[in-house]
């Protein structure tokens, strides 16, 4: 990992750090899933030639099999990591939602304490703001126990060595109830379908920051008092919309870093169930070893590249949550002032 860990992997991602080309590199690399596949269907050809002697068209499957399983670890390498730049995003958005209702509310209190639009403010302001603050909280730890228990379980699995990985991931995936192989294709589609979730309540979000910002204008020095009436129903609309686009966007961003844990776990566990039949095939059925083990230093170097990424990963999330408890103090501040 660089000396700056996931900073520095911003940095040099910055050019293509928009959240449009992120949604674009998410949808190409989720074929993650389909390399993923192919190698799996590979690897099991392998076996079942070396088996049966037909060594020359194992060999195949087994070139065959290392070429996909690099693509397919690319990918969700790259995955990964545009996940995590675009949580920065969404995080970086809710600041912005945050800040602007901070402004309504501060203009909003300028005015006469027995005045009505002021009462309304608050009293919505405070009832919507606990909503919001709740349900945000409640998505968060729920989706955020399962990405801990991947990462606990994939560190514990890297720590404890060759050998370990394979049992430790599917023992435990097994408890949570996830299978620790690509079932369907149609798991490519679930995660593109949670990136165009997540981007479209990151877009609307931001939409109703902006409005924010523009009615706390409209009710400053001068306004007129029918502008009061348009302004309360605007922000009574924009405070129940944001409540559930604020809801989904930290689920489903979850939900798509959780898949993606899953998917290098998967990858990982193979790469090492790789190494150890390769090992078994060169002393039992008498598999060219020169030519198996340059194969086996590829299928190695690619783990370490991959055990490598999913530390810089979780050095990602655990900046991301600080992140987050910042935001959660600024919303308490201003249930506090509403």
């Amino acid at each position: 990992m660089g000396i700056l860990g996931f900073t520095g992997e911003r940095l040099k991602h910055a050019i293509s750090y928009t959240p449009t080309f992120i949604k674009l590199s998410q949808f190409k690399n989720a074929r993650a899933y389909t390399w993923e596949y192919k190698a799996e269907h590979s690897l099991e050809a392998e076996e079942e030639h070396i088996i049966k002697h037909l060594v020359t068209i194992g060999l195949l499957d087994q070139t065959r099999y290392a070429r996909q399983e690099r693509i397919a670890e690319q990918d969700a390498i790259k995955e990964g990591m545009d996940q995590l730049f675009f949580y920065h995003h969404v995080l970086k958005t809710t600041h912005h939602f945050a800040d602007a209702l901070e402004k309504f509310i501060v203009e909003a209190n300028k005015r006469d304490p027995n005045d009505n639009f002021r009462k309304r403010v608050d009293e919505m302001s405070r009832r919507i703001l606990k909503k919001i603050f709740q349900d945000v909280k409640i998505a968060e730890s729920e989706e955020d126990s399962d990405m801990r228990f991947a990462m606990s379980e994939l560190n514990e699995a890297l720590s404890k060595g060759s050998g370990r990985i394979t049992d430790n991931i599917r023992t435990a995936f097994k408890k949570k109830g996830v299978h620790s192989r690509i079932e369907s294709l149609l798991m490519k589609r679930a995660m593109r379908k949670g990136v165009r979730i997540e981007h479209a309540n990151w877009r609307m979000l931001e939409k109703h920051s902006n409005e924010m910002e523009g009615i706390t204008k409209e009710i400053g020095p001068g306004a007129k008092p029918e502008t009061f009436t348009r302004a309360l129903n605007r922000f009574e609309r924009i405070l129940a919309e944001s409540e559930q686009e604020l809801v989904q966007i930290f689920v489903t961003s979850h939900q798509v870093i959780r898949r993606v844990l899953i998917l290098m776990a998967i990858i990982l566990s193979k790469e090492e169930l790789f190494q150890g039949e390769t090992a078994e095939w060169i002393a039992k059925h008498y598999t060219p070893e020169v030519q198996t083990q340059k194969v086996r230093v590829k299928i190695k170097k690619l783990a370490d590249t991959l055990a490598e990424k999913l530390r810089l990963i979780e050095n990602g999330l655990n900046t991301h949550l600080k992140e987050l408890n910042s935001l959660e103090r600024q919303f308490r501040r201003e249930e506090a002032e509403a």
